[in-house]
C-alpha cells in the first residue's frame, strides 16, 4: 500500500518561477497528439528572448530615433556627402596625373601618398590618410571657398559623429595612428592637426573683426519699425481699408500693406523668424479671450506650432504651456500685434466673404493680380521682397532679412524698453523659444553683441549735451537720474520757442488723407541716445492732424458681459472686429457680396503646384467641391470667371475645362487618356493643353491672331515700320 506524504501544516507549497511556468506552458502547447497534460486554467504567455544582439539592436534604433534632431542628422548627411564628393574628385585628379609630385603633393621629408589608400579615407575603417583627407576638405571649404566658422562646426560635428558611431567605440576616443601595425584607433576628427586647422579658421574670423564675421540679420529696432509703419500708413491709411477698393491696384495695395503691417508687428511681438510666421493658420489662434480681474483686458492666444528649436527636438513638444503666447493690446502702435492682426484678419475675411476656416493661413499667398490663395502660405522669399520694398520706401538704409523682427523684438524687451518694463533673461529665453541648455553664443548673438557695441562706442563725443557715458551704467541709465543742467534747460527753452513760432496747420478731418506725405520719411537713427531707453521727443504744442489718434477702448470692469465684443484700434481709425464668445469664430459681413462680386474674394483657383501629373490635380479640382467657394470648378457661375473677374480666373479655368473635356471625350479613364497623350505625366499642364488644342485644330489666339498669322504679318516687307 502506497503511502502519500501530506505536506506539513503551515508550510506553503513551493511556487513555480515564471520561467518554469512558461516552459511548462510551452511544453504543453508543443506536446504531440495523445499526450495527457495536467488540467489547469488556460493561460497564454508571450516570452521575449533577451539577447545581447537584440538589446544592441534596440539600443541602435533608440539612438537613431532620439539621439539627434532630424534636421541635425540631415545636415550631417549633407556634410558627409560633400566630403566624399570632394575626396572622389581629388582622387580622380591624382589618377589622371593632374597631381604629380612636381605639383607639390609631397612635402620634403614625407612619404609619398598612396592614392588607393587615400580613396578609402572616409570608408570603414578609417586609415592613416583619414585625418589628412579631412584637413584637405576643411581647407577647400574655408580657405579656398571662403566659408566661415559655421562650416567648420558642421564638418567637425558630422565627421566626429560618423566615426564615433562606427564599430562600437573603437573610433570614439582620442586619435592615434599605430605606424607599426598601420592601424588607427580613435576619431580622426580629433587629430591634433585637424584641431590646429580649426583654430586657424577661428583666429582668421577674429582678425577680420566682429562685423566681418557676423552672419546674423540686422535687428529691426523700434525707431526703424515705427518709421516703416508710418510710411505704410501714409501710403495706405487704415481708414481707407474700411471701404471697398475700386480698382485691382487699390485692392492689391490694401492687401499688401495690411498684411505687412500685421506681419511686422506680429514678428516683433512673438520674435519669430519669417518662415515660422508664414505657417501660422487660423487654428493656431484662439480669439475673444478675457484676462483676469480687475482689468478684464481682452486678448487672444497664439500657438506657434512651427517654432524652430528645442521644443520639437526628437518629436517632443516640450511643456504643455510652451509655444503658447497671450497677446494683449500694447501702448506702442508699431508693436501692437493685437490691433494690427485683428484689423488684418477682419479685412481678410471681408475680402473672402466668410470667416476663416481652421486650415486657412493668416498670411496667405497673394497673387500678382490680387487673388488671395487662402490655403497657400506666403513664402519667405515674397515676404523678403515686400520687406525690402517697405524699408526702401520708408527711407531705411540698412538691409533687413529673415531674423530682423526676432532680434529687434528681443533687444527691445531686454535693453530698450522703459525702466521697469524690461524683461529678465529667463523671460527672454522662454519667449524666444531658446532651450535651457542653449549655447551662450546664441543669446550673445541676439542681445549682448549689440549691447557691447553700444557701450564701447565714443561716436557721440561731439554731442552738445555731452557723451552718453554708457560704460558707467547699464545703457547709460544713470543719466536719467541726474539733475537738469543750465545748458540743457536753455536748449529745451530754445526748442519750445521755435515750436511756438511755427503756425499750426488747419485741423480738418476731410483733409487728413491729402496732407499725408507720399515721399519717404526722413531717416531715423536706430541707436538709443544718451542712455535713454527710448529716443526723447519734445512736446509738440501744435500737433498735426496725423497725431490725432483714437485711444484703445478697453472694456469696463463693471460690465463683464460686453468684454471682448468690440475693440477699436489704437492706430488711427481701426476696423472694428466683432468677437463672439466662441473661440476661433468671428462674425463677418457679407452684405457687399451681391453689390460688388469682384471685390469679394470667393472665386479663386487654388494653387496646385508645378511638376508632373498636374493634369490629374486639375481633374480633381474640376470635379471636387472647393471649400472656399462651396462649388466645383465646373459649377462656377458666370460672374466668377467673366466680366471683372476674367483676368484673374478665366485662364486657369479654361485650362482645367480643356483637360476635363478631353478626358471625358476619350472615355473617362486614365489609360485611355494616356494612350493618346503618353507624355502627359512628364510635361507641364500648359504644354498638355497646347497639345490638346493642336489635336483638335485649335490654337490660342491673341488680338493679333494665331502664332502663324502673327508670323506672316511680321514677315511681310515693311511690317515693322
Amino acid at each position: 500500500m502506497a503511502v502519500t506524504k501530506e505536506p506539513a501544516k503551515g508550510k506553503r507549497k513551493p511556487r513555480k518561477s515564471k520561467s518554469s511556468a512558461t516552459a511548462t506552458a510551452t511544453a504543453g502547447a508543443t506536446a504531440p497528439a495523445g499526450t495527457t497534460t495536467a488540467p489547469g486554467p488556460a493561460t497564454t504567455t508571450t516570452t521575449l528572448r533577451t539577447t545581447i544582439e537584440s538589446l544592441r539592436q534596440v539600443q541602435a534604433a533608440s539612438r537613431e530615433e532620439f539621439g539627434r534632431p532630424k534636421k541635425t542628422k540631415k545636415s550631417y548627411k549633407g556634410y558627409l556627402a560633400r566630403g566624399r564628393k570632394f575626396l572622389s574628385d581629388l582622387v580622380a585628379e591624382r589618377k589622371a596625373g593632374n597631381n604629380s609630385p612636381s605639383h607639390g603633393d609631397n612635402a620634403e621629408g614625407t612619404e609619398e601618398i598612396d592614392t588607393d589608400i587615400l580613396a578609402k579615407a572616409f570608408d570603414c575603417p578609417p586609415n592613416k590618410y583619414s585625418a589628412l583627407a579631412l584637413e584637405l576638405f576643411l581647407t577647400q571649404k574655408c580657405f579656398t571657398e571662403g566659408c566661415g566658422k559655421d562650416t567648420v562646426a558642421g564638418i567637425q560635428g558630422a565627421f566626429t559623429d560618423f566615426w564615433d558611431n562606427m564599430d562600437g567605440e573603437t573610433y570614439a576616443g582620442q586619435y592615434i595612428y599605430h605606424k607599426a601595425t598601420d592601424t588607427v584607433t580613435g576619431c580622426p576628427a580629433r587629430a591634433s592637426g585637424f584641431k590646429k586647422l580649426i583654430k586657424t579658421v577661428n583666429t582668421r574670423a577674429r582678425v577680420e573683426g566682429a562685423a566681418a564675421s557676423r552672419q546674423h540679420a540686422e535687428a529691426m529696432l523700434l525707431p526703424a519699425l515705427t518709421q516703416m509703419m508710418d510710411w505704410s500708413e501714409s501710403v495706405c491709411p487704415a481708414e481707407s481699408m474700411k471701404e471697398d477698393p475700386k480698382t485691382i491696384e487699390e485692392l492689391k495695395n490694401a492687401l499688401i500693406h495690411g498684411l505687412m503691417r500685421a506681419f511686422s508687428a506680429s514678428g516683433t511681438t512673438l520674435w519669430t523668424r519669417n518662415f515660422e510666421l508664414c505657417k501660422l493658420q487660423a487654428r493656431h489662434i484662439t480669439w475673444g479671450l478675457v484676462g483676469p480681474a480687475p482689468a478684464f483686458s481682452p486678448y487672444f492666444s497664439v500657438f506657434l506650432e512651427n517654432r524652430k528649436g528645442w521644443q520639437q527636438k526628437s518629436g517632443w513638444d516640450g511643456p504643455l504651456e510652451s509655444n503658447h503666447y497671450d497677446i494683449y493690446p500694447q501702448d506702442i502702435p508699431a508693436m501692437d500685434m493685437y490691433t494690427h492682426l485683428l484689423r488684418w484678419v477682419g479685412y481678410l475675411e471681408r475680402r473672402l466673404g466668410r470667416p476663416l476656416a481652421p486650415d486657412d493661413y493668416i498670411f496667405p499667398y497673394i497673387s500678382p493680380n490680387g487673388i488671395i490663395e487662402i490655403r497657400r502660405e506666403m513664402t519667405p522669399d515674397v515676404i523678403q521682397k515686400h520687406l525690402t520694398d517697405f524699408t526702401t520706401g520708408a527711407g531705411l538704409e540698412k538691409h533687413y532679412s529673415t531674423h530682423c523682427f526676432r532680434r529687434g523684438g528681443a533687444q527691445y524687451r531686454f535693453m530698450y524698453a522703459p525702466l521697469g518694463q524690461r524683461w529678465s533673461l529667463a523671460a527672454v529665453r522662454w519667449w524666444g523659444g531658446w532651450a535651457d541648455g542653449e549655447n551662450v553664443d546664441t543669446l550673445m548673438k541676439y542681445l549682448i553683441d549689440s549691447l557691447q557695441s553700444y557701450e564701447s562706442t565714443y561716436k557721440d563725443m561731439l554731442c552738445p549735451t555731452g557723451p552718453s557715458q554708457a560704460t558707467v551704467s547699464f545703457m547709460g541709465e544713470h543719466a536719467l537720474f541726474q539733475p537738469v543742467s543750465a545748458g540743457e534747460f536753455r536748449m529745451f527753452s530754445a526748442a519750445m520757442m521755435a515750436k511756438q513760432n511755427t503756425p499750426p496747420p488747419a485741423v480738418c478731418q476731410n483733409c487728413r488723407a491729402s496732407s499725408i506725405p507720399t515721399h519717404p520719411l526722413p531717416q531715423v537713427s536706430t541707436t538709443p541716445t544718451h542712455g535713454a531707453s527710448v529716443e526723447p521727443q519734445l512736446p509738440d504744442p501744435c500737433p498735426s492732424t496725423a497725431t490725432f489718434q483714437e485711444a484703445t477702448v478697453y472694456p469696463s470692469a463693471t460690465d463683464p458681459i460686453s468684454l471682448g465684443l468690440s475693440q477699436t484700434s489704437n492706430m488711427g481709425s481701426g476696423i472694428t472686429s466683432q468677437l463672439s464668445s466662441s473661440p476661433n469664430r468671428r462674425q463677418s459681413s457679407t452684405s457687399s457680396d451681391k453689390e460688388n462680386p469682384r471685390m469679394i474674394q470667393r472665386a479663386s483657383i487654388p494653387y496646385l503646384g508645378r511638376g508632373k501629373e498636374g493634369w490629374r490635380r486639375m481633374l480633381q479640382q474640376w470635379n471636387d467641391v472647393d471649400p472656399q467657394t462651396g462649388l466645383a470648378l465646373k459649377d462656377w457661375p458666370d460672374h466668377y470667371y467673366k466680366g471683372d473677374n476674367k483676368g484673374a480666373t478665366a485662364s486657369n479655368r479654361s485650362k482645367c475645362k480643356t483637360i476635363a473635356d478631353e478626358y471625358q471625350l476619350l472615355g473617362g479613364t486614365d489609360a485611355q487618356f494616356l494612350a493618346v497623350y503618353p507624355a502627359a505625366d512628364t510635361q507641364s499642364v500648359t504644354r498638355l493643353v497646347d497639345n490638346i488644342r493642336a489635336r483638335h485644330g485649335r490654337q490660342r489666339k491673341s488680338k493679333n491672331g494665331t502664332p502663324g498669322e502673327r508670323g506672316r504679318i511680321f514677315s511681310r516687307p515693311g511690317a515693322e515700320s
